[in-house]
């Protein structure tokens, strides 16, 4: 294919947009984790909190939740547990 002085500067340029942004997409990936949610709701749980939240706001069922949630938390005796670090899910995961 022939191409001018200009449009040769012109493919150049796009050629290297292009790798520019395929640097950027190839580092999001690389730095990309998998989400593991941390609750596995049922399907009528999630109906129901979707419903609560067109009802009542997401700020309330959130703030709701947590209140819960953290008074079932103090129930438990979690003083001497250590959180996982990621490299140990990492490693669970991969057993």
């Amino acid at each position: 294919m022939k191409v001018s002085k200009s449009e040769n500067t012109r493919l150049s340029q796009a050629i290297d947009n292009i790798t520019d942004g395929l640097d950027v997409v190839i580092e999001m990936y690389n730095d990309s984790e998998e989400d593991m949610p941390l609750i596995d709701f049922d399907e009528e749980v999630i109906t129901d909190l979707r419903k609560a939240i067109n009802q009542f706001g997401a700020d309330t069922v959130n703030r709701k939740i947590n209140t819960i949630v953290r008074e079932l938390l103090d129930w438990l005796p979690l003083e001497d547990v250590e959180e996982d670090t990621e490299e140990e899910k990492e490693n669970d995961e991969d057993e």
